[in-house]
């Protein structure tokens, strides 16, 4: 659930053209999200977070915050307090290759990369803020002139995300697979696959234009850094946070929160006046709730250039941005994972390695060759494909991957048979048509004995050369006898115990009167 704002607390520069209608629901207030609302945590426990433009001011005593004792801890201190004195591992091809080099390496090989975390963690899940549920309900709530607005930008794959949200343990697993030195991911039967920008193309279908999107000041013209500077002003926020390290210091941060007021604005009225304005605010939650999140929350600077591109963002390269942010962040969890073997949270586009993921499971494709590949996954299926990739220790690998990349158009898992023509497949024609005038002879009964029939043979008559008369046919010899005894004054009765079996007929027997 989103952290509540203290009535107290100062919005900053925050100003707003036209205010939210108080009748639209915020979609980031919902019960189930997808991490915590970090907007206003901003201490970091000593992870290298260099998206922020920080002042360090140091005083003369530390700043304390309201009701927590004096020399007291807080709950995040007391979490990373020995993460502190420990010194980071550095990144190399040793470091994922060779898992008893490191801490994370020897939880890795054993299985236990989400035992771990609960037990460091204190039962607690990873913080993921790639806010895939919040930003899909959001974009339900548009209209139709919204709507249009997202796919003259070129983000209308982005509206797949409605109804889904991302499992937080599931998505920390992935981050430990994935290996920045080479680029890779390390599947758990052994096979790796080679990550690239192409693959951001193919799961959300952003623009794939070829300008360059600036991410420095020295890359970004002058009329860039004015509305970069018109954005920061209208929408940033500037506050003060004790440093992680350096006791007495105080970190000063200006960056731009998106936060429940933020996205209930996106959810309220607009003209087509305020198009402009639409699309700079649309692109400031896509980049920071989806595509380019950070682990703390906030809007990072470098992406403010990005984010004045609203009526122009069909010409930019926009999947090469979210690639090369994700690896950027994945950089700081794998120093922490392999530091300590565990870390407390993932940043960068989450949703792409979870997709990643699951198209390359050896099971049955999903609508392979469907593009996006957002549109093929719906919540059912992710939930159904991670459960049956779930060990008995909690991890995952169990069904293991097959080798296959997209733009093939046979998956190895699915039938090689090819389709069939379009042509109709007729009956051939019978050139002499046999009309058949007899009725059906029907069967014999072979079962009941006393249904047999036994007909006699019947002889050809042989013609004669005279015109002598036809022998008349011999009687049955048992009808002779019967002629004979009423003859001679015999009279025949049956004698029903006397049955001879053999012919199935009776017997008789003879009494002289």
């Amino acid at each position: 659930m989103g952290r509540k704002m203290s009535s107290t607390r100062t919005r900053g520069k925050f100003n707003l053209n036209e205010v939210a209608d108080n009748e639209v629901r915020s979609s980031s207030n919902s019960e189930v999200d997808d991490s915590d609302d970090m907007d206003y945590i901003v201490e970091n426990n000593g992870e290298e977070d260099d998206e922020h433009n920080s002042n360090v001011v140091t005083n003369t005593s530390m700043k304390r915050k309201r009701g927590r004792p004096k020399g007291s801890k807080n709950k995040q201190q007391m979490i990373g307090e020995k993460k502190i004195n420990k010194e980071k591992v550095v990144l190399e091809t040793r470091v994922f290759k060779d898992n008893s080099f490191t801490r994370g390496g020897e939880v890795k090989e054993a299985g236990e990369v989400l035992i771990v975390l609960h037990d460091e963690y204190k039962g607690r899940a990873p913080t993921i803020n790639c806010k895939i549920e919040a930003f899909g309900k959001m974009m339900q709530r548009f209209d139709n002139r919204r709507r249009n607005w997202v796919n003259e930008m070129g983000f209308g794959g982005l509206y797949h995300l409605c109804g889904k949200h991302l499992p937080r343990n599931f998505v920390y697993w992935l981050m430990t697979r994935v290996d920045l030195i080479n680029q890779i991911f390390s599947a758990p039967n052994g096979i790796d696959f080679p990550m690239s920008k192409n693959q951001i193309r193919w799961i959300f279908g952003l623009p794939i234009k070829g300008k360059v999107i600036p991410i420095s000041e020295n890359d970004a013209d002058e009329e860039m850094k004015a509305k970069a500077q018109f954005i920061l002003g209208a929408y940033g926020k500037t506050w003060e946070s004790d440093h992680p390290t350096n006791t007495g210091a105080v970190i000063s941060t200006n960056a731009i929160p998106v936060n429940p007021k933020f996205i209930q604005r996106l959810e309220g009225t607009w003209e087509d006046k305020d198009e402009e304005e639409f699309k700079t605010m649309f692109l400031m939650a896509a980049v920071e709730m989806v595509l380019c999140p950070t682990q703390c929350g906030r809007l990072s600077p470098s992406l403010l250039y990005a984010c004045s591109l609203g009526m122009q963002a069909r010409e930019y390269d926009w999947y090469k941005l979210v690639y090369e942010f994700f690896i950027e962040r994945a950089k700081v969890f794998c120093r922490d994972f392999y530091t300590f073997g565990w870390t407390k949270g993932v940043g960068g586009c989450s949703m792409y390695l979870v997709i990643f993921y699951l198209d390359r499971l050896n099971r049955m494709p999903l609508q392979w060759g469907v593009f996006p590949r957002l549109k093929a996954w719906d919540i059912n299926d992710l939930l159904k494909a991670r459960q049956a990739d779930i060990l008995p220790s909690g991890d995952y690998g169990k069904i293991g991957c097959v080798d296959v990349a997209y733009g093939d158009r046979q998956h190895p898992r699915a039938a090689r048979d090819s389709e069939c023509p379009d042509e109709e497949v007729l009956m051939p024609a019978i050139e002499k048509e046999k009309v058949i005038s007899k009725a059906r002879r029907k069967g014999k009964s072979v079962r009941n004995p006393f249904k047999i029939r036994n007909p006699q043979p019947n002889p050809q008559p042989t013609p004669h050369p005279s015109p002598t008369p036809d022998p008349q046919p011999t009687p049955h010899p048992r009808r002779k006898l019967f002629f004979l005894c009423i003859t001679i004054g015999i009279k025949p009765t049956k004698n029903r115990k006397n049955r001879i079996e053999a012919n199935n007929n009776y017997s008789y027997s003879y009494e002289i009167n």
